[in-house]
């Protein structure tokens, strides 16, 4: 009855080891994820901070790519075409006799 004893209470102490064991792995494995999660707030905080620049980067392309059609499509634009590219062909011209 003693050994019978003795052996439960061996047994006792190994389990009472292995739920200590457990329970530091616990408190890692919560600390980790206490971690990850104050990195995913900071990340998702960074990701909504950049998709509102992206946003408004946007809309300025949207409204700058309105007002290049307006202007292409004004008469001073379509007046001054041939003026451009009789600019543009000096140029050309020039450029190809410095070299």
């Amino acid at each position: 009855m003693k050994n019978k004893i003795n052996e439960q209470a061996r047994e006792i102490n190994y389990n009472n080891i292995n739920l200590k064991y457990y329970c530091e792995k616990i408190q890692k494995y919560e600390k980790s994820i206490d971690t990850y999660k104050k990195q995913n707030i900071k990340n998702n905080k960074k990701i909504k901070k950049y998709e509102s620049k992206i946003k408004s980067q946007k809309n300025l392309i949207n409204k700058n790519k309105k007002e290049i059609l307006k202007i292409k499509n004004s008469n001073s634009w379509k007046i001054t075409k041939p003026l451009r590219l009789f600019a543009k062909a000096f140029k050309n011209e020039n450029n190809g006799k410095s070299e």
